[in-house]
């Protein structure tokens, strides 16, 4: 049996022709897997088509990989999923046990198959016979996500990584609580959604959870449930939930703004900050002249994302290795004035105190906590947000137009005017920075 490139390292052809996927089994791993190898025969001696079944094979064993590393026996990793996959590789198509229950014939034809595959291993055995698509229980569904969205949460840190996950595992662990038996996704009865809104109706009543923290509860599980059922290819007019429709009204929860007046008089005279480290006061007086987030300043990359040696000093909001963003239209140039310009000659290379995987965390923290405890939070009820606010507030006080408003803040611009022309260029956008940078020039 000859590998067919470098390029295709588990791609064989064994000496008949037919083309065969392969791939070791680390040592370490052997024994849950019960082989020292993967060996899947392509069923085909067209190339064009085995390396459509390649494609199949090789994440089905992928996910199986994953499954073994996290310490789970094969015969209890192979799922559904998995095994449609590899059936697709083989050149045909799993249906769900119940299905061919129903079918006598089909079933003594899948049996006949079987039986002349010659492999008794258990992948190869559920090809053929498996249960159908819910025989997932709640309990997996959040690994069942992350494996389907590996590719979208490769990007995020570790801690983006567990803040991410952290409202489905409470989902789905206050599901189990409530119904008090793990069940698999498809003994979920219309009754069983019925039960949990009406339990969390009770918890907002008592004020045990607020209703924004109950609908969080609801889009998790939808999310979770509808993103098994879509990689089980249901068809979209099919996937629906028990929870679908599920939704309490929420009281409006506007953070506080600071106001220019009281950042003025009791920020920008004196020496209020003098118990704070240096990059959490320079973080702060960023924020009042760039509307900047936290977690967007302390993510810069200081080769990169930092220019001060430009004609026009700025900086660059962008996805890097620190951090994603919020969305797309996040993505921005700022100028730098006023105070922001100040922080940064005084910061050049970031703020290199908080830019690990927690650092916009622990900044936050530290700055509130400060704010707090000097009375610099306005009312008590302001926090480091609340200058994001201002800046949005400033904007408008001055006229500044809405398209730049927006894109100074990282907002999208309602209709199709932003999808023509090159948008504005930075000397159009330090204009408008120059307008609210009087706000505080004075001081």
């Amino acid at each position: 049996m000859k590998r067919v490139s470098k390029e295709l390292p588990n791609l064989y052809r064994s000496n008949t022709g037919t083309y065969m996927f392969r791939k070791a089994v680390p040592k370490q791993y052997r024994k849950l897997a019960g082989k020292r190898e993967f060996k899947i025969s392509l069923r085909t001696g067209d190339f064009d088509l085995a390396l459509e079944h390649f494609v199949g094979a090789k994440k089905a064993v992928d996910d199986l990989m994953r499954e073994l590393s996290c310490g789970r026996p094969l015969r209890e990793a192979i799922r559904f999923q998995d095994a449609a996959l590899l059936a697709e590789a083989q050149g045909r198509k799993l249906k769900p046990l119940a299905e061919l229950l129903q079918n006598p014939t089909e079933l003594l034809a899948a049996h006949k198959e079987w039986k002349s595959s010659a492999s008794a291993s258990p992948e190869v055995f559920k090809t053929f016979f498996n249960a159908d698509l819910d025989d997932i229980k709640l309990s997996e569904l959040v690994e069942f996500y992350e494996r389907e969205q590996a590719h979208e949460l490769a990007y995020l840190n570790s801690v983006d990584r567990k803040k991410k996950l952290a409202p489905f595992k409470l989902a789905v662990e206050d599901l189990i609580q409530h119904l008090k038996t793990d069940k698999t996704v498809g003994e979920l009865t219309h009754v069983d959604g019925r039960s949990y809104e009406i339990e969390l109706k009770t918890r907002i009543a008592d004020r045990s959870i607020k209703a924004n923290t109950a609908n969080k509860r609801f889009v998790a599980l939808r999310v979770l449930i509808k993103t098994y059922f879509k990689a089980n290819s249901v068809s979209k007019s099919n996937i629906a939930t028990i929870f679908d429709g599920m939704k309490f009204k929420e009281n409006a929860n506007k953070r506080a703004a600071f106001s220019v007046e009281f950042v003025r008089d009791n920020w920008l005279s004196g020496s209020p900050f003098d118990g704070l480290n240096t990059d959490a006061k320079y973080l702060l007086l960023a924020m009042l002249d760039t509307g900047c987030g936290l977690k967007e300043l302390c993510g810069l990359d200081a080769k990169s994302d930092i220019r001060l040696q430009a004609d026009i000093p700025h900086i660059v909001i962008r996805p890097n290795e620190n951090r994603k963003l919020k969305t797309r239209f996040r993505e921005r140039v700022i100028p730098l004035v006023g105070f922001a310009l100040i922080a940064f000659q005084n910061c050049p290379e970031g703020f290199r105190r908080y830019t690990g995987p927690n650092g916009f965390t622990n900044a936050s923290a530290a700055i509130n906590k400060f704010l707090n405890e000097n009375g610099l939070d306005e009312n008590g009820q302001c926090t480091a947000n609340g200058l994001r606010h201002l800046f949005k507030d400033r904007l408008r006080e001055h006229g500044v137009a809405s398209e730049i408003q927006d894109k100074l803040m990282g907002h999208q611009t309602p209709g199709m005017s932003t999808g023509y022309g090159k948008g504005f260029s930075i000397i159009a956008l330090k204009a408008a920075m120059k307008e609210i940078e009087v706000d505080f020039s004075s001081t």
